[in-house]
């Protein structure tokens, strides 16, 4: 790498640890079948101080990244000292978080714990560091399913039966045909909680296999 001209300055190298190793497989049309996964080396290593330095110096000085993006496979203090570093910074880099799986999607709540005037009033944080969670349905679901039960789904969309039928009446009259498109059939289960999550999480793109993907983003008019 160095041969090549590649900064090698935050690499870290843990004497003794396994390399990480993700082996999946998929069908045909490209649906999951099955997965192997060793991230033990990212769950266990804590960034060295000097490490840790150099990410902050790369972060905050200008003109610093546009983006930053990290998943659920990094250690709970690696993703608090990110996310630390990330909230000082003016005007910081868009933010996206990959959760990886269900288990590892609720990192991010420990790392960042509710106020509890949020919580009561269900205004939604007035600085988030994350901008962007990547989730499929198994991590939507654990994420939604461990935020407060105050925050009510039903308080922040209208009817999803409403919702879904005004979709389908547009169309009827973009294509003018009879048939409404196909939803997944636990589209509503999915967008309850995706409505829970974007009191926390401003933007959301649920992965959904083969029915393709759910974007959604808090309006502006809710905070």
């Amino acid at each position: 790498m160095v041969a090549r001209g590649l900064d090698t300055e935050l690499i870290v190298r843990v004497p003794e640890a396994r390399t990480a190793v993700y082996n999946a497989i998929h069908n045909a049309g490209g649906e999951l079948i099955t997965a192997v996964a060793d991230m033990d080396i990212l769950a266990t290593a804590v960034l060295p101080t000097v490490q840790r330095d150099a990410l902050q110096a790369a972060l905050m000085s200008p003109p610093g990244p546009v983006l930053v993006c990290f998943d659920g496979n990094l250690s709970q203090d690696t993703i608090r000292q990110l996310c630390a570093t990330l909230s000082a910074i003016p005007r910081g880099p868009w933010t996206v978080f990959e959760p990886t799986s269900a288990a590892k999607a609720l990192k991010l709540l420990a790392t960042c714990p509710f106020d509890p005037q949020v919580r009561s009033s269900l205004t939604p944080f007035r600085e988030t560091v994350v901008q962007l969670v990547t989730p499929d349905r198994a991590e939507l679901a654990s994420l939604a399913d461990a935020l407060p039960t105050e925050l009510n789904a039903n308080q922040l969309l209208v009817t999803i039966d409403d919702m879904m039928a005004a979709s389908c009446a547009t169309a009827r009259s973009e294509t003018n045909r009879p048939t409404p498109p196909a939803y997944p059939a636990d589209l509503p289960l999915i967008l309850q909680k995706a409505a829970s999550l974007l009191t926390f999480i401003p933007h959301l793109v649920v992965k959904l296999g083969a029915d393709g993907v759910i974007v959604c983003i808090r309006s502006r008019s809710t905070g």
